[in-house]
């Protein structure tokens, strides 16, 4: 018991990063019900994890004078704010503004009258057995006590298991793979915790009938352990899919960015009037997922501008439609550097020149000329300016 015990700080400090996140996560949906009842979630989870570590809740009852205190505080977060909460988040993903409204207030009616009447029974019971969280199992054969236990367990319980039938079928149903799993791992979170709520209200008859409840109390300890740790989880599952899914996009977007660095530099001193980031891009930019696509966007704008123009340059080429893609970049790389060169050499322009198959202009997806581009400004970088000043006469020239 004294190594499960030794776990609270843990579990305090999983439900407290779970809710910085969440808080660096939604800032902009700090008004929305559903954000706000995870972040209550999570809050009084690393709350009640808390209070209840060994050396807290010894503080804590030593200042105040009130023998579990610090469990009393962990029970009603459970069920005043823990349970309605998850069902607040649940309503307001599952049903019209109007309805999910006017159910939040019965949920939170509810909550509010499972505290009192929970304070009540807990000052009726004054229960002085200062034995940590095992105390109301240790004393339930006292009628006062059963009331507390039979309010705190079911009212608990009711948001746990409405949390249950209303997971199930979105769970069955999502197409999102990720909100599938999550559900599915809070929902079994949540069954964990229903689990612990029926040990200890077996407690009530095993005690009467001469069984010692602490016998499975460990048991109970690691599963409601767990059930923490789904519930948490499960709910954060869909966010870190997408976050992960941003950080991906992000960390491509940024190496597409640099391969085509050395490409979109020499064309821009060729045609720097192609380019509208006239000024240096401030370095934050380069870390907002929305602002790299941006930059890159316009970087590839910029290099199909610029290829455009340098098309009267362009030398003469043979190209196969069935050439190999890697040797196609290749190709389109040394030509891109032969046009450069005989813009910068001086020779005359084909004006009548048109756009070349090293173009690949037929792509109308932005991820496929991203990838096509890329391409060609890593064979760029790699290459050479042509040493024969003759590769350098445009076509037909």
């Amino acid at each position: 018991m004294d190594l499960l015990e030794a776990t609270r700080p843990a579990m305090a400090a999983f439900c407290f990063i779970a809710l910085v996140y969440k808080l660096l996560t939604s800032s902009k949906a700090r008004r929305d019900p559903a954000t706000m009842a995870l972040l209550a979630v999570f809050a009084s989870g690393a709350i009640a994890w808390t209070v209840t570590s060994p050396g807290i809740s010894e503080a804590l009852e030593l200042r105040t004078g009130l023998p579990n205190l610090s469990t009393l505080v962990m029970e009603l977060l459970a069920a005043v704010v823990l349970s309605p909460a998850l069902l607040v988040a649940v309503i307001t993903w599952s049903n019209s503004p109007a309805d999910a409204r006017r159910k939040r207030r019965a949920v939170i009616a509810r909550g509010s009258a499972v505290g009192a009447v929970m304070i009540a029974l807990w000052i009726a019971a004054a229960v002085k057995t200062p034995d940590g969280t095992e105390y109301l199992v240790q004393n339930a054969n006292r009628p006062m006590v059963i009331a507390y236990l039979l309010v705190f367990e079911l009212g608990f319980g009711h948001g746990l298991t409405v949390l249950l039938r209303l997971c199930w079928p979105y769970a069955r149903l999502s197409r999102d793979t990720w909100l599938r799993r999550g559900l599915f791992v809070t929902m079994i979170g949540a069954g964990a915790d229903l689990l612990v709520i029926a040990g200890r209200l077996i407690s009530v008859p095993a005690l009467m009938l001469g069984y010692d409840p602490m016998a499975w109390e460990v048991a109970l300890g690691v599963v409601s352990r767990l059930g923490t740790i789904g519930i948490v989880l499960g709910l954060l599952i869909p966010s870190l899919a997408a976050q992960c899914k941003n950080v991906t996009t992000w960390w491509r977007d940024v190496r597409s960015y640099q391969a085509l660095g050395s490409l979109w530099r020499d064309l821009n001193q060729a045609f720097p009037d192609v380019s509208l980031l006239t000024g240096k891009v401030p370095r934050r930019a380069y870390l907002r997922v929305e602002e790299m696509r941006y930059l890159l966007g316009r970087r590839v704008i910029e290099i199909r501008d610029s290829w455009r123009a340098l098309r009267p340059y362009v030398p003469h080429n043979n190209t196969r439609v069935d050439t190999d893609v890697r040797r196609l970049a290749v190709e389109a790389a040394w030509s891109l550097r032969a046009a450069l060169a005989a813009k910068s050499a001086g020779w005359a322009a084909n004006e009548e020149s048109g756009a070349s198959r090293l173009e690949r202009l037929e792509a109308t997806d932005l991820d496929d000329d991203i990838e096509w581009l890329v391409r060609v400004g890593r064979a760029y970088t790699a290459t050479q300016p042509p040493e024969n000043p003759k590769v350098l006469q445009p076509a037909t020239s």
